[in-house]
């Protein structure tokens, strides 16, 4: 387990070096984008600009220039399509407002795209579950970078990733979406999520979700990252997914979920979570009796998650249950090391487990040793790393 701990943190470190400089914002060949209109006409309507947005990005797709949006509030009534292009704002006060339902999505395919320094925001009052609601979509792309953009306000997800590689996505500030902020799926590879700002979530701050129809994700690193107050469910999780780095983040709950959540899930036929590395991050006030979530929490239903590693956290303010391992199978987890604050009914609980646990080094604020709880009808078995 050690070795392939270091493996995957290795590789995915590498990752963040590579892709950081996709997101730069040095580029020559511009396409300068004229100044926005009024935000309303005399009648109060609101002025659209889609076709002009669209006819910018399919000129910048031919030539390869990159697109350069002024400071202004640009509505479009659907979705706007970028076909490996960049697209780059003049910092927050350039804003691209969707303004129509279940259409609002600022869409990144292809390879080599990046947009950057603006603001995407939509009117959001009620759920949705269609993919180009999300603020931005991005889907069957290579080598991509989001960065730099203030999303506010979603009816689904905040930053999608669907069948992509090869991407970063950093320095994003992400509030008030009605779904997860940042949701990656469907066989996507090699992401980079790096010091991203979430507050506010109206589901998974962070996500990785694998769904046996729709193909592993893999090779997903998540490091340095703050997620606040998620309006419901969980701060970061691996839903099914197989090497993943979750590494250095802030997480802080007050919806009674857990702040780092691990799992497969029969409900949604997921994949297990395989060769998953939790390490170093600080979890506070995570979890609650009445969902059943720990501040980190491992769990499975269905498909065993294998090679799980909770090593040197720091989980405070836990109502329940500092780190829960529960019901399987998990297969080959260690809990090593971690600094458990402040649970309230135990600092590490293992419940329903058949397979060995790896419990080892966890200790109290003040040094002295984390309790363990086992509970289950049998067949658990605890046991110290050699």
């Amino acid at each position: 387990m050690r070795a392939k701990a270091r493996l995957v943190i290795f590789l995915r470190m590498a990752l963040l070096i590579l892709f950081a400089g996709l997101a730069g914002p040095a580029y020559a060949n511009e396409l300068k984008f004229g100044a926005a209109s009024p935000d309303r006409a005399l009648d109060g309507s609101r002025t659209d600009m889609q076709d002009r947005l669209q006819a910018a990005f399919d000129r910048a797709a031919l030539t390869g220039q990159t697109v350069i949006l002024p400071s202004g509030r640009f509505y479009h009534s659907g979705t706007l399509m970028m076909r490996g292009i960049r697209v780059r704002g003049s910092g927050e006060a350039t804003i691209l407002e969707g303004t129509t339902r279940d259409s609002a999505s600022i869409i990144v395919s292809g390879s080599g795209a990046g947009l950057s320094d603006l603001t995407l925001t939509f009117d959001a009052t009620t759920r949705s579950q269609a993919d180009t609601s999300a603020l931005v979509l991005v889907q069957d792309a290579t080598d991509f970078a989001i960065s730099n953009l203030l999303l506010d306000g979603s009816d689904s997800a905040g930053i999608l990733i669907s069948g992509s590689s090869r991407g970063v996505v950093r320095r994003n500030r992400i509030y008030n979406t009605l779904a997860d902020s940042i949701h990656i799926t469907a066989a996507s590879s090699n992401i980079v999520v790096h010091d991203n700002a979430i507050e506010f979530s109206g589901d998974d701050g962070i996500a990785v979700v694998s769904y046996e129809r729709s193909g592993l994700a893999s090779d997903i690193a998540i490091v340095g990252n703050s997620v606040i107050d998620n309006k419901h469910a969980r701060g970061i999780s691996v839903v099914g997914g197989r090497a993943v780095l979750i590494s250095e983040n802030s997480v802080r709950c007050k919806a009674g979920y857990a702040g780092i959540y691990v799992a497969s899930e029969r409900s949604y036929t997921t994949y297990g979570s395989v060769d998953v590395t939790i390490e170093q991050n600080s979890v506070s006030g995570c979890g609650g009796a009445k969902v059943g979530h720990g501040g980190i929490t491992v769990f499975s239903d269905y498909n065993a998650n294998r090679n799980v590693w909770i090593k040197e956290n720091r989980i405070s303010s836990s109502p329940a249950v500092g780190i829960f391992v529960l019901w399987g199978p998990n297969v080959d987890l260690a809990v090593e090391n971690n600094v458990i604050v402040g649970s309230g009914d135990a600092d590490i609980k293992l419940f329903h487990q058949k397979q060995p646990v790896v419990v080892s080094g966890n200790t109290r604020d003040d040094g002295s040793p984390a309790s363990t709880r086992l509970i289950a009808p049998g067949a658990s078995v605890l046991r110290e790393r050699r």
